[in-house]
């Protein structure tokens, strides 16, 4: 992507960030506009290109994870029109993986637009292995990925697949994807 890692002295803020070209690798954690996304915020970021790898790939982020405690992670206000496809792993419209420690993840008003696949995949975060977790005002649109997906593609932490993203704090209205519920709208 645009930055292979934002690192974990990174305290700021990255912002108005475009990606629009081919994000491609042989690969974990490719995103379309970072990598490796330890600390700070991403926000208002658009991925247009598509973002392929092995695993753990992201229209805005491959994998947002950090071992540092009382940290905030925040991912808010990113957009994904990128087909997003990991070969033999994890990939998600925003976060292809979300490993965070202690750390706890904000992610809010993300909405993705484009195809995801991998072996394991979700319209926002493909997976999720904490319960440090807030995804709120988030939406996946486009109809390759199916309900049974969801917008977190698995949680480890619970050992199963899980739809309305139980276990962590979600808003109902993204409890959904809205290709399959247009009501919602």
């Amino acid at each position: 992507g645009l930055f292979g890692e934002l690192g974990t002295g990174f305290t700021g803020t990255l912002t108005a960030s475009t990606n629009n070209a081919t994000v491609s690798g042989t690969a974990n954690y490719i995103g379309g506009v970072v990598g490796i996304h330890h600390k700070g915020t991403i926000q208002n970021c658009v991925n247009k290109g598509a973002v392929n790898g092995v695993s753990n790939i992201g229209g805005i982020t491959g994998r947002s994870a950090t071992n540092i405690s009382n940290t905030a992670i925040n991912v808010r206000y990113c957009m994904n029109n990128g087909t997003i496809t990991a070969s033999n792993g994890y990939a998600g419209g925003i976060i292809g993986y979300y490993s965070p420690g202690s750390a706890s993840l904000s992610a809010t008003y993300l909405y993705n637009f484009g195809s995801v696949s991998g072996s394991t995949y979700g319209g926002i975060i493909g997976i999720n292995t904490t319960s440090y977790i807030s995804v709120t005002n988030s939406w996946s649109f486009y109809t390759s990925v199916p309900a049974s997906a969801d917008l977190v593609g698995r949680y480890t932490y619970t050992g199963k697949y899980v739809a309305n993203a139980v276990g962590a704090t979600i808003l109902p209205s993204v409890g959904m994807n809205l290709h399959t519920d247009w009501t919602a709208i």
